[in-house]
């Protein structure tokens, strides 16, 4: 039975984002849709040399209306802005041995965003002992006028999935009984209780094990 998550792909999400690869037999990150600026594609939450939660931006130019996520480019000086930036930030300038190798990588942002956010989210997870496979949807022979749902459905179909998890905010977007009508059960995972911080924050916070924990508990029946 193929069980699978799809998702956009968030810049070092909270560690509840995890859920989607923990205990799927793939991982597709939703790189199809169009970017946006005002959400969790490019910025997440840290706490502050000064102690207070702020923003860290990721180094992304920012594209035409209607560009997919796909075809976000870094800024052309991606290194030296990324490294100014983390430097407000405890977690950045003085990680713990298991977040050494993510810092780096997010210190050296290479090629475009989406191979920066993939990047990112490989080296979290395998601190967190997450071994799923990832493939984007861009690789993916979808319709590209598919919309919605039937985007999701039409990449749950492609990978012969059966069973579809999807994240909290799910339950308002789609339909248990569309699903099922495709032969897939909708499973939506419930609001995660754990840090709503970057998953680098709850690492160098608790660690990687405590925070691996804390997914586990946080899976739903």
């Amino acid at each position: 039975m193929t069980k699978i998550a799809i998702m956009q792909p968030y810049f070092l999400p909270y560690a509840g984002y995890f859920r989607l690869l923990n205990g799927v037999d793939c991982f597709v990150v939703l790189d199809t849709v169009q970017y946006s600026n005002r959400g969790w594609i490019n910025r997440n939450q840290l706490i502050s040399v000064d102690g207070a939660v702020r923003w860290i931006n990721a180094p992304f130019s920012q594209p035409s209306r209607g560009t997919p996520i796909s075809e976000v480019q870094l800024l052309p000086d991606a290194e030296v802005v990324m490294q100014e930036r983390m430097r407000r930030f405890s977690a950045c300038t003085h990680p713990t041995p298991e977040l050494h190798s993510l810092v780096e990588a997010m210190a050296l942002p290479q090629l475009s965003a989406v191979d920066y956010l993939v990047g990112l989210l490989d080296i979290s997870a395998k601190i967190l002992k997450l071994n799923t496979p990832v493939i984007r949807a861009s690789s993916l022979d979808i319709d590209p006028t598919l919309r919605a749902s039937q985007r999701i459905l039409g990449i749950c179909k492609h990978l012969n999935a059966e069973i579809y998890i999807n994240a909290p905010g799910g339950a308002e977007l789609y339909d248990w009984e569309e699903f099922s009508r495709h032969g897939i059960d909708l499973r939506i995972l419930p609001a995660y209780a754990g840090s709503n911080l970057s998953v680098l924050q709850c690492i160098y916070d608790i660690g990687g094990a405590r925070t691996r924990a804390e997914i586990d508990c946080n899976m739903g029946a």
